[in-house]
């Protein structure tokens, strides 16, 4: 369970940040729901440490988990955190007899510690006191009595617990010392504590000009020095090299040469002097002195020459606002502390981010409150109109009368009543008054007590060891309370009741409000329970009664504040941790993700790629810093750069391509809309397909208007090529446009580019669109191109009768290239019907097929041998010879030779064919009417069949002029042939 203190420093704190304000007013929609599944913790929250000092605290210092505080009474506390249970108390009560502490130096290690001492009475000289960590009896160095030292700058290199190193050391005289003070048991020959001690410049120049911060650091890697000094209205810086370390004073050179980098004019008497680092053992980062207008900060830059500071910059303080009386560096805001309460301020846009209030709430508070749950008693007005009135939210007057109603509740249980009438006498009467609702605590919520004595002000002493109870002591232990007395009577009433509503009371009371339009719905009070006026008449009684006892004035101080008034500020400078303390009570601050809104400062700036890195990789800030960006390019006319990073936001598309429509810009649209295409996912394919065409149709119609300007041979035509060559060859848009081809194809046609539809239909591989475009304009021969570079060899069947016919020699020749890979028979069909003109090349081809490839086909032969007897009977009897006698091994259709031969008037040819089929005297009969030489050679070309030839050679010789010759001739024949025809005699 949280305590009631933690919710009442909670609630106490209020933030000033710029969570969930939109950047974006402008975009209507957006690809992100802001959503919250928890609240998100405070920037800075502070805690009060476990902690009641006996007396009003003055001074406090903080390092290395070492905490050292001092008291009014010149009690000195060392704490180490790490074991904070073990304190340490060191009186200083003898060094204080006329004498009062000023300040305290503690080092980074924590390991020394310096007191300066300032005289009550001016007859008396200051002193400082050196206290190290292992050692509870403060020492005097001597040599340092008379000076009042208002600045210790210490060696952040020094590691050694047994030494401070060199450090330096400002006076109210504007004297600066440089010294080194060891523990007594380290010291040689040394009478004092100071190793060494000299004075080494002097800025008061004889006028009392205090310094108020000093410090001074070694750049890594170089003997260079930088050392940082401010008074109350300048700054000063010194920058030199120290050629020997072992030489002492050791910064004695660099204090050579100064350089006065700032002055502002200030009635402040006191100023202060921070530093912000990256590293405890790093050089510090910013640099920050605290002035009267504001607070000068600037980066350090440790290479510089004249100066090591760069970007000065003055932080002023909030309207209104008087200089702090202190303050602490954070990675982006200053924390300014005042008397009452602590600011945020952040550095990057000097706005007010944080308060946090520190006074308890007066009777004035109180009296209206009163008078609001009077307004709402009389029901004279709705509850709507009274929130209106006072100027409240509804939470505000829904917690007042929860707060009421929880009280009288109590009241009610243990029979008491707020009407104290025994409060006349003492304080005592008012303290058995309040025991029983003390008894009660185990009943009901703490915050019920607690407010209850909140509003009959009752405030014990601020001892506790003797303390005056509401109850026996016993009593109180058993109650086992989270907090400490004091801490439920600082409870604030209205935010701690708000912070323990549960869910239900929330949304009911946001529910009543809503439906109270004309009625009322929260439930009637009993007439008898008392009011909130009986609560300040106890109050009032009480106060009279603790004036008229002589309360001291401490005790009056806690009755209106518990802590008393906040004094000062640091910060660890190793372990970063902020402590704030008041007078009787210490504050740890706790700063959580502090860089949660720098990306909105950025953005405000315009820093984006600043804003980028700390929006933590949350893609809905992400989502603003780019829109921020666009936006701004997009004002500043670079239209280009604007569409990249509007690409990359999730606005809405239609709204951003209507913005470059407006004006016009082209580019920048095609810009936006292929950046915004590479960030889609392969299953959003609606939204691919629409960019697609939209940016094709865009380059279409650039080129189009070159086109038609006749420039089509100039850069800008060229430019506007490579970019829609280049844009058609990523991964999706190749595949958008295989997926819709028909549409892309229509869309070219329709803008009449040629050029890059076949391009297109190329890149695609869609070659038969790209062949039949080109045959239905007539460009047989780019067609032809076209084919031969594919692979596709179904596009050659499907194509070769259009282009044969067109350009038959090219396309004869383009068949012959491919060789093999083409099958002659499926190519028939084209080739037949070629007409007379284009025969000759298609006799070119089956020639190829037959005599080079020794195709065997017989359509093929067929198909050649018909167009031989057509057009070129000559080759027709060299076919026919070529294939030979044998009837069995001709790759020709015989009978259809013939046939054809006998149409054709082929009467040797159809000799030749008729001898293949056997039929041998009409074979010589034909041989006859063409010549007699044809009918011997044919009359002989049966070997085996003697009676056969007879027969033929009597057909040839009763043919001869004559009857005579003939027989002549038979006989000769005969006698001829009769030794070769006689029968083997065996």
């Amino acid at each position: 369970m949280t305590s009631l203190l933690d919710q009442y420093e909670q609630a106490s704190q209020r933030y000033k940040g710029t969570v969930g304000t939109s950047l974006r007013p402008e975009m209507s929609t957006t690809g992100f729901i802001h959503m919250k599944l928890e609240e998100e913790a405070p920037i800075f929250s502070k805690q009060k440490v476990n902690f009641s000092p006996t007396e009003r605290m003055t001074h406090l210092a903080v390092s290395s988990d070492l905490l050292v505080l001092t008291m009014a009474n010149s009690m000195l506390l060392r704490i180490d955190l790490k074991q904070p249970d073990k304190r340490e108390e060191i009186d200083l009560s003898k060094f204080t007899t006329h004498l009062k502490i000023l300040e305290l130096f503690l080092d980074p290690l924590g390991q020394h510690l310096i007191i300066s001492l300032t005289p009550k009475h001016p007859d008396n000289p200051p002193e400082i006191l050196y206290l190290p960590r292992k050692s509870n009896k403060p020492k005097q160095p001597g040599k340092f009595k008379g000076y009042e030292v208002t600045a210790v700058g210490w060696n952040y290199r020094n590691d050694y617990e047994t030494t401070t190193g060199p450090i330096l050391l400002g006076t109210s005289k504007g004297l600066i010392f440089e010294t080194e003070i060891l523990p007594e048991g380290d010291r040689i020959f040394q009478s004092g504590l100071e190793q060494y001690w000299k004075q080494v410049f002097d800025i008061g120049k004889g006028a009392n000009t205090p310094i108020t911060g000093i410090e001074f650091h070694r750049v890594p890697g170089s003997e260079k020095y930088f050392v940082l000094v401010t008074t109350p209205d300048r700054v000063y810086q010194f920058i030199g090299y120290v050629s020997n370390s072992d030489e002492k004073p050791l910064l004695q050179q660099v204090f050579n040469n100064y350089l006065t980098v700032a002055e502002i004019p200030s009635s402040l008497k006191y100023s202060k002097l921070q530093f912000l680092y990256h590293s405890p053992k790093g050089l510090p980062r910013i640099f920050a002195w605290l002035t009267e207008p504001g607070i000068f900060y600037a980066q350090l830059d440790p290479t510089g020459t004249a100066s090591v500071l760069t970007n000065n910059q003055l932080l002023q303080y909030p309207s209104s606002s008087m200089a702090p009386l202190s303050f602490v560096l954070t990675e982006f805001h200053a924390l300014l502390l005042y008397s009452d309460h602590v600011r945020g301020i952040s550095m990057l846009n000097h706005e007010l981010v944080f308060e946090d209030y520190y006074n308890e709430r007066t009777f004035s508070t109180l009296m209206k409150k009163y008078e609001i749950i009077q307004e709402v008693d009389e029901k004279k007005i709705t509850k709507t109109e009274i929130t209106r009135w006072h100027g409240i939210p509804k939470s505000t007057l829904f917690m007042i009368l929860k707060m009421r109603e929880e009280i009288v509740n109590v009241v009610q249980k243990e029979g008491h009543n707020i009407k104290a009438k025994n409060l006349k006498g003492a304080t005592h009467a008012n303290l058995k008054a309040m025991e029983g609702i003390v008894v009660s605590w185990r009943a009901v919520r703490p915050v019920v007590i607690t407010n209850y004595f909140r509003h009959s002000r009752f405030v014990p002493p601020v001892n506790e060891g003797t303390a005056v109870y509401p109850c026996d002591e016993e009593t109180w232990q058993r109650l086992a309370l989270d907090c400490t007395y004091q801490e439920y009577i600082a409870a604030d009433d209205d935010i701690t009741v708000w912070g323990t509503l549960d869910n239900a009371d929330i949304i009911r009371e946001q529910q009543e409000f809503s439906d109270e339009e004309g009625k009322e719905s929260m439930e009637e009070e009993p007439e008898d329970i008392p009011t909130m006026k009986n609560v300040l008449k106890g109050v009032d009684v009480y106060s009279r009664v603790l004036k008229r006892q002589g309360a001291s004035e401490d005790l009056w101080f806690q009755f209106y504040n518990s802590f008393g008034k906040l004094v000062s500020i640091t910060k660890d400078p190793i372990k970063g941790t902020i402590w704030a303390f008041a007078e009787r009570a210490v504050f740890r601050y706790k700063v959580t993700h502090e860089e949660r809104n720098v990306w909105q400062v950025y953005v405000e700036k315009g820093e984006f790629e600043l804003a980028k890195k700390y929006c933590r990789d949350n893609p809905a800030h992400i989502d603003q810093v780019l829109v921020k960006q666009a936006d701004m390019y997009f004002n500043n006319k670079q239209y280009e750069q604007s569409a990249l990073h509007y690409a990359e936001t999730q606005s809405s598309f239609e709204e951003i391509a209507l913005k470059f429509l407006q004006v016009w810009e082209i580019e920048a649209l095609k810009t936006f809309l292929i950046k915004k295409l590479e960030g889609f996912k392969p299953q959003d394919k609606t939204q691919v397909t629409m960019i697609v065409v939209w940016v094709i149709e865009l380059f279409l119609n650039q080129l189009g208007v070159l086109r038609d300007k006749g420039e089509v041979n100039t850069s800008q035509y060229s430019i506007l090529q490579k970019q829609l060559d280049s844009f058609l060859t990523h991964k999706e848009v190749k595949e958008c446009v295989m997926t819709n081809r028909s549409t892309i194809y229509d869309l070219m046609a329709s803008h009449g580019d040629k050029h890059n539809l076949i391009r297109l239909t190329i890149m695609n591989k869609d070659f038969e669109r790209v062949i039949r475009h080109h045959i239905n304009k007539n460009n047989y021969l780019e067609a032809l191109d076209v084919l031969k570079g594919q692979n596709k060899k179904e596009l050659f069947y499907q194509f070769t009768p259009a282009l044969v016919q067109a350009i038959p020699k090219q396309t004869i020749q383009a068949l012959i290239a491919q060789g093999r890979t083409l099958s002659p028979n499926k190519l028939l069909p084209a080739l037949v019907t070629c007409d007379d003109d284009q025969a000759g090349e298609v006799i070119r081809y089956l020639e190829f097929c037959i005599h080079s490839l020794g195709c065997q086909q017989q359509a093929i032969h067929n198909y050649l041998l018909s167009l031989y007897a057509k057009l070129k009977p000559d080759k027709l009897m060299q076919y026919l010879t070529m294939q030979g006698q044998d009837s069995t091994m001709v790759c020709y259709d015989i009978h259809y030779a013939l046939r054809l031969c006998r149409e054709r008037g082929l009467s040797e040819a159809c000799v030749q064919l008729s001898a293949l089929l056997g039929l041998w005297e009409v074979a010589v009969d034909l041989a006859l009417t063409v010549n007699v030489d044809l009918a011997k050679q044919t009359a002989n070309m049966p070997q085996n069949d003697t009676e056969l030839r007879k027969k033929l050679w009597l057909k040839i010789a009763s043919v001869r002029e004559g009857y005579h010759q003939k027989q002549v001739y038979l006989r000769t024949q005969a006698a001829a042939q009769l030794p070769r025809c006689r029968p083997r005699q065996d």
